[in-house]
């Protein structure tokens, strides 16, 4: 800065632009970009001044530094593009110069540096022309490993996605009839109950169990009775509106949760299941037809699922204790007679509590 001013009280405007400039280049490293602008500003009208043309290119790109340290990216841009045009026309003017020599020195050399340089041409056109299919087979194999490596991404996502699916498939259907295992069933209905609970809907539980199913196995085999269960568990999902679920909950028997259903609902739905039911045909039992017992629970604010599956599986053995074939709604005194036989069709709803 010393120097700045001396040279400045000499009016050497020349050296004061060099000092300037250098300053500039000097409070840029210091990270002052604001002073180095300042600097940058007031050096480059005397560099131009004094034919500093190189200097000049020099302080450009010094502001475009600068601003761009402020985050002024517009104004680095246009400092980058006018320090970009500079030198061009530096190395353009370099270019003529040279170009100049060279003619100079073409005139006193021109048949010796002629084959020279054209041998040297020659060599290099040769040399890129034998690279070449080098680097096209290269280039195709990049090609086909990036290729290779997408479609393998794309095979493991997949076989990710369909495990997943497989996996969860396996943990909440049973493998025999294809509905809901135990754990499943059990979760939907916990989620039904607390979608009735929350919205004052009614649900119902219907509790299924095959009548005689032991002495179908004892007579007609394992295999049989895993039919029997097959038809039966895509009869009653036929019957089935999309918002019920259905579950296997053990052996033979199995589990309805009807959503928004009341009690009376319930039964009509229990009774054209019964009925459905008698009407299969199993293959390999001949003319006996299957039955089952049905057992009906509803909603109540006071008992948790739970407790409800509990209670139409008490009204489920009271139909099976009163013959069969039958569908009952709990209530508390299951001692009277049930609701419906299959001998005598019956619409008597018996509420819980009563």
């Amino acid at each position: 800065m010393k120097a700045e001013q001396q040279f400045s009280d000499l009016h050497d405007e020349k050296q004061r632009a060099a000092v300037l400039r250098n300053l500039a280049d000097v409070t840029l490293l210091l990270n002052q970009p604001r002073q180095a602008i300042a600097y940058y500003q007031e050096a480059v009208p005397l560099l131009l001044d004094a034919g500093l043309n190189s200097a000049v290119v020099h302080a450009y790109r010094g502001l475009s530094q600068a601003y761009e340290q402020l985050n002024e990216y517009i104004t680095a841009l246009k400092m980058q593009r006018t320090y970009s045009d500079l030198l061009q026309a530096e190395l353009a003017q370099i270019s003529n110069e040279s170009t100049q020599r060279l003619r100079e020195e073409l005139d006193l050399r021109h048949y010796i540096d002629s084959n020279t340089k054209l041998e040297q041409l020659s060599a290099s056109q040769k040399g890129l022309l034998e690279q070449r299919p080098h680097l096209l087979k290269l280039q195709l194999w990049v090609l086909i490993l990036a290729v290779t490596l997408a479609l393998l991404l794309g095979y493991m996502l997949w076989r990710g996605s369909g495990t997943a699916r497989l996996l969860h498939s396996l943990a909440t259907t049973d493998e025999l009839t294809e509905v809901f295992n135990r754990r499943a069933i059990m979760e939907a209905g916990r989620q039904e109950w607390l979608r009735a609970r929350r919205y004052l809907q009614p649900v119902t539980c219907l509790a299924f169990d095959v009548d005689h199913f032991k002495s179908v196995n004892d007579s007609f085999g394992h295999a049989t009775g895993d039919e029997v269960l097959k038809a039966l568990s895509v009869t009653i999902t036929d019957m089935m509106r999309q918002t019920d679920s259905l579950g296997r909950i053990g052996g033979e028997e199995f589990l309805l949760v009807a959503g928004n259903t009341d009690l009376l609902q319930a039964q009509a739905l229990a009774e054209r299941i019964r009925q459905k039911v008698e009407t299969m045909v199993i293959n390999g039992l001949g003319e006996r037809r299957v039955t089952i017992s049905i057992g009906v629970a509803g909603y109540q604010q006071n008992l948790s699922f739970e407790q409800t599956v509990q209670l139409a599986d008490k009204a489920l053995y009271h139909a099976k204790r009163s013959g069969r074939n039958r569908s009952t709604i709990y209530h508390s005194g299951m001692g009277q007679v049930p609701v419906h036989t299959g001998e005598q069709p019956q619409l008597k709803l018996v509420e819980a509590g009563s």
